[in-house]
């Protein structure tokens, strides 16, 4: 099975202001590598960033109803690690 990862920062190459966008470029870049399907958050996307590795999601275009039932059926298949 094809391991799956979400990822969150406020920050992406090319639009990058510190330490933690550059990160997450080689974090996505190194994992790509092992063919792992990436889904990367960001708060803005600009739409010019490099999504040959990952695909990157405009947090600020996404509405989401927590009583909906879709969601509700959605936490209930997550698995995560600590």
């Amino acid at each position: 099975m094809k391991m799956r990862v979400l990822m969150f920062g406020w920050e992406f190459p090319p639009h990058i202001t510190g330490g933690l966008g550059t990160a997450c470029f080689g974090l996505t870049k190194g994992l790509s590598k092992h063919d792992v399907d990436m889904l990367f958050v960001v708060p803005k996307a600009y739409g010019d960033e490099d999504q040959q590795a990952v695909r990157i999601v405009n947090a600020s275009e996404k509405t989401f109803d927590l009583k909906d039932e879709e969601y509700k059926e959605f936490w209930k298949r997550v698995k995560y690690m600590e």
